[in-house]
């Protein structure tokens, strides 16, 4: 538990990191665009974000809360593990996504003042999903 925890860890800080990378790089390339993008772009994935941020809570509660209680025993089950982790993970990387939907926006040609809710959703979701131990855990 302690090893899949530490790595879950690891793997949370370099995406969290990623997110800010994500964020800097548009503005350190400055993309100009030849002409205006089109909005119904922006909506579009808007609409998507909102689909991602939906699926990363159902994720979260049915693969690594309900795994949570077989994962805090004395001998866990490799199974709840094994779905603990890779849920933590799928949220990690859809939370991702949606950082990068904004920096292909910046890129695309929208102001960051509209791009930056893209990255604000990002990290608050990176927080949430972060890795911990479960408060049942003994060990």
């Amino acid at each position: 538990m302690q090893q899949s925890l530490r790595m879950l860890r690891m793997i949370h800080v370099f995406m969290l990191v990623a997110l800010f990378v994500y964020a800097f790089l548009p503005e350190w390339i400055k993309p100009h665009p030849s002409q205006l993008p089109n909005p119904i772009i922006f909506y579009a994935i808007t609409v998507m974000t909102a689909v991602i941020v939906a699926i990363v809570f159902f994720v979260r509660r049915r693969m690594v809360l309900s795994a949570e209680p077989s994962v805090t025993t004395a001998t866990p089950d490799p199974a709840a593990l094994m779905r603990w982790r890779a849920g933590s993970i799928m949220c990690f990387a859809l939370a991702e996504a949606i950082g990068l939907y904004g920096m292909v926006l910046r890129f695309i040609g929208f102001a960051f003042g509209q791009v930056i809710y893209f990255y604000i959703v990002a990290v608050v979701l990176m927080v949430y999903c972060r890795p911990r131990l479960p408060d049942s855990y003994s060990a």
